[in-house]
């Protein structure tokens, strides 16, 4: 990620950063409403529809954001001149791989698979403490999002129903 930002540019990488940050706050916040709008559509039970939902909100949400960014990075060339625009750049595309990773993690730890909740939450070093931290950043920044999710709600639903 860092060095597509430096070989992008400035304005390139800070529109991927939005965008990746937009992506992922309207579809925590967004998911449940689609999901509720899809169910007598699909023939599916309760607990698929819902991660269903999740990812197809999120690749369109994703593949709209890529589109719109190559086009409007399209229109500009003269971002990639100078080098010190292109070092912001690469810190911006540093930016955007800790993002991702973040959501990774909470994506991972949200499954309803055993073996991958336990792999971030208990046997990381540091995935305990940082999944934390970005599940509270993720809630913090989807509530700006007017129908944004509340803390006791799901961040992202389980692909795995729960055994009781």
């Amino acid at each position: 990620m860092c060095y597509n930002g430096y070989v992008r540019g400035l304005v390139t990488e800070l529109c991927y950063l939005l965008g990746a940050i937009c992506v992922t706050v309207f579809t925590i916040s967004y998911w449940g409403p689609t999901a509720d709008w899809l169910r007598p559509w699909v023939a599916f039970p309760p607990h698929i529809v819902a991660p269903l939902a999740f990812w197809l909100f999120f690749l369109t949400m994703w593949v709209f954001i890529r589109i719109a960014v190559r086009s409007l990075t399209g229109l500009m060339r003269w971002e990639r001149l100078h080098w010190f625009i292109q070092s912001i750049g690469l810190v911006l595309g540093g930016l955007r791989g800790l993002w991702w990773s973040g959501f990774l993690m909470l994506v991972l730890s949200s499954s309803g698979f055993l073996y991958l909740r336990e792999s971030v939450e208990e046997r990381s070093i540091v995935g305990p403490r940082l999944t934390a931290l970005w599940r509270q950043a993720v809630t913090q920044c989807s509530q700006y999002v007017p129908g944004g999710v509340t803390p006791g709600n799901t961040l992202i639903p389980p692909v795995v129903q729960a055994k009781p």
